[in-house]
């Protein structure tokens, strides 16, 4: 669906400019049935590109397009042709990421049943293009502020953090007096000594874990309760609109997405610091002892993280995919249990059940994907550590023989290339806790971002009166200025006192009426006032305090039929209400 605003993304960064998705889909006036190309070219203009959408054959594409352009693929779809040489077409598909085509397979997908021409939507820069700023949006600053109210506990957790490190600092010359001294030297009482201070450093270490885990426990529940309360609070603020291009799927995706921003700024960031010290110091250790030692380890391990971050771009490919399909999954289940009397009703049992199968196969072969990925990425990151690792114990192995290290001093290596193996890992389990976190950022983004229903600050807490409520010249459209009126110059009265009925065939604009008077719309132009104060004026929830409806998509909660039918309303008020 959002395939439409990507591509203007794709094609802005290559002019150099950065547009967020939504800001993007914002102007493409996106619906749940997507965008058409002239929606794209209209938002393309907004932005500050000259565009010319066309029909065109393949061979002016090659000769006379100026690439990157934007092309409609298989009747459902857009891309990005960005290159064509030798034969072959360079695509990139916001779902698939970089591809290349050869001429007869580009042609079968662009060009409908066998056509001659195909879409084609040609953007330029204008000047314009790269004075245009988007307005600021979230970043990491804003999740960052849920920190604040818990410093005195993260202080905490970071000096256990301290303590953990310092007794994993002396265990390597614990190892090698035990053995240089202790051992060489038949000293039990050195032994003894040894191995008394190594079970206090334990035991300390054990207790320190503990206190640890309770105060990160307190922490992380309390500001994933606060992230997803605010996300909830904003959540119910936005207008209506926003859940009109929204399936409830993914909006509960979107859900999920605050914990793992959570885990990433309580955890991961803590983690990677203790890791990023213990690096430092395990290694001045490892230098001290043997420089080839330390270089051969610094080389392995620069191989081994290098490796790991080249699939990056794959796994932030697979993260939208997968997002994507559990979203629909769940709201193809939403959809089957609160539709269940449709569905009984018209014998589509087996459909709608065929509808979720085949989303999960889709969610099978791509799991298959990443397996493949995943396997491809761990077989070489375990070779090359492997390999680092064998060539280690061979030089400090050599070195002990040449009298250049002690035995003592070799085991205290390999310890140490032991603990060294764990700032390593806590580096790439940052970068994907980072990859995932920001992911999920930009998508939360697009809810922080949007305006509140209430946007007015001037709105009055508008007491009842006794007025007519007027319409002037009021006009609306869902889907954008180029989309049809659904209401178009409107003027009338509804007078005070008095019971009116709107009447009219299917679709002629009753049910948006009632939205634009319950305040769930706003006209695309002409006003509304009650009596001589603007609509606008009011404030929505004061307003709908004194309004009662039965829409055509009415609801009833798991709750019972008192409660529904006062929906939040107070007994007593209700009772005092009636007495007057």
């Amino acid at each position: 669906m959002d395939c439409g605003p990507a591509c203007l993304k794709i094609v802005s960064r290559y002019h150099q400019k950065n547009f967020s998705l939504k800001y993007l889909r914002d102007r493409c006036y996106i619906t749940r049935e997507g965008v058409s190309l002239f929606d794209i070219a209209r938002a393309a203009e907004d932005i500050g590109f000259r565009t010319l959408a066309i029909k065109m054959q393949f061979e002016d594409l090659v000769l006379r397009a100026p690439l990157p352009v934007i092309v409609h693929w298989e009747k459902n779809h857009f891309v990005i042709v960005y290159k064509i040489k030798k034969g072959k077409v360079f695509v990139a598909d916001p779902k698939k990421g970089r591809l290349s085509y050869s001429v007869d397979d580009f042609k079968r997908k662009w060009l409908p049943n066998g056509a001659d021409v195909g879409y084609v939507l040609f953007a330029e820069p204008t000047p314009h293009f790269y004075e245009i700023d988007e307005p600021g949006t979230k970043s990491w600053t804003y999740f960052f502020r849920y920190l604040q109210p818990h410093r005195k506990l993260l202080y905490q957790i970071f000096f256990a953090l301290i303590f953990s490190s310092l007794v994993s600092l002396v265990t390597p010359f614990f190892t090698q007096s035990l053995v240089d001294v202790g051992i060489s030297g038949k000293n039990m009482e050195f032994i003894y000594l040894i191995l008394l201070s190594q079970i206090l450093l334990i035991i300390g270490g054990a207790f320190v874990s503990f206190i640890q885990s309770w105060i990160g426990l307190h922490v992380g529940t309390k500001i994933s309760i606060e992230f997803i309360s605010d996300f909830l609070q904003k959540l119910l603020k936005l207008p209506l609109s926003f859940f009109e291009t929204k399936s409830v799927g993914d909006i509960l995706q979107r859900m999920g997405d605050n914990s793992r921003i959570q885990s990433y700024i309580t955890g991961s960031l803590f983690t990677i610091v203790i890791s990023i010290i213990n690096f430092i110091i395990f290694s001045i250790i490892l230098l001290y002892y043997n420089v080839v030692l330390f270089s051969v380890f610094l080389l392995g391990n620069i191989s081994y993280v290098a490796w790991i971050l080249i699939f990056m771009k794959k796994r932030r490919q697979f993260d939208f995919k997968k997002f994507d399909l559990n979203s629909k999954s769940k709201n193809v289940l939403l959809q089957l249990f609160n539709g269940i009397e449709e569905i009984k009703l018209n014998n589509i049992e087996q459909v709608k059940r065929w509808e979720w199968e085949n989303i999960q196969a889709k969610k099978f072969k791509l799991g298959i994907k990443i397996l493949t990925w995943g396997q491809i990425q761990s077989s070489g990151s375990l070779l090359i550590n492997s390999l680092k690792n064998v060539l280690i114990s061979f030089i400090s192995a050599k070195a002990v023989i040449d009298g250049e290290m002690s035995l003592g001093m070799m085991m205290s290596v390999q310890f140490i290339i032991g603990q060294l193996q764990g700032p390593i890992k806590a580096f790439i389990s940052l970068a994907y806790s980072h990859q995932d976190a920001k992911i999920s950022v930009e998508r939360l983004s697009e809810v922080h971002d949007t305006e509140d229903e209430e946007k007015s600050s001037n709105s009055i807490n508008w007491k009842i009166k006794t007025s007519s409520i007027h319409l002037k010249d009021v006009s609306f459209q869902y889907e954008g200025p180029e989309s049809p009126f659904v209401l178009k110059n409107v003027s009338l009265e509804i007078p005070k006192n008095k019971v009116t009925a709107i009447v009219g065939e299917s679709g002629s604009g009753k049910t948006t009426l009632v939205k634009l008077l319950l305040k769930f719309i706003e006209p695309t132009t002409g006003s509304i006032k009650v009596g001589d104060t603007h609509f606008t004026s009011i404030k929505n929830s004061v307003w709908r305090a004194y309004c009662g409806a039965v829409l055509q998509s009415g609801f009833l909660f798991s709750d019972t039929i008192r409660n529904n039918v006062l929906l939040g309303i107070r007994m007593w008020i209700l009772i005092a209400f009636s007495k007057h």
